[in-house]
């Protein structure tokens, strides 16, 4: 009996994601989340994974640092913030190779 091929990360996972820098701001973060409609994003530095940061981090974030400011100022104050100072890390990654 032949047994079934597994498969691999990279069957399953997206190719060319959108990323973010440690050094881009949140409200860009915001902005490129809402209109992707993207949860999480990698954020690389010289090529590699240092962070990720989710919508439960930005908003986390800006809930703690925004609240009782009108939503002009919470954009105001979320293009201070930069995403290394909200990103999760460290960050495991796999080889797009390994089984899943």
């Amino acid at each position: 009996m032949r047994s079934k091929p597994s498969a691999t990360v990279r069957d399953i996972m997206i190719k060319g994601p959108v990323t973010m820098g440690p050094e881009d701001i949140l409200d860009v973060a915001d902005d490129i989340m809402a209109l992707g409609r993207i949860r999480h994003l990698p954020v690389l530095q010289r090529g590699q994974v240092v962070g990720v940061l989710s919508q439960r981090d930005l908003f986390h974030s800006a809930l703690v640092k925004v609240l009782g400011f009108k939503q002009r100022e919470q954009k105001d104050l979320m293009r201070t913030i930069r995403v290394s100072e909200v990103m999760s890390q460290p960050v495991i990654t796999v080889s797009p190779d390994a089984p899943v």
